[in-house]
């Protein structure tokens, strides 16, 4: 069975940006980082500009 992929955008939830803000702390904090974010850093493998998570997650802009 196909799934169809489910964006933050389409969801009842904060926006990436302020995901990734809280991802950035929680990290720093060694806690948990949500799975949008997550799954956002995710799609970079493969890619020319993929990065280890802490790197993408430092750069990341949006």
């Amino acid at each position: 069975m196909k799934h169809e992929a489910i964006s933050v955008e389409h969801r009842d939830r904060e926006p990436l940006v302020t995901l990734v803000a809280k991802a950035r702390a929680d990290y720093a904090a060694d806690l948990g980082v949500d799975h949008a974010v997550v799954s956002e850093w995710l799609k970079t493998i493969g890619q020319a500009d993929y990065r280890p998570f802490e790197d993408w997650l430092a750069a990341w802009d949006g």
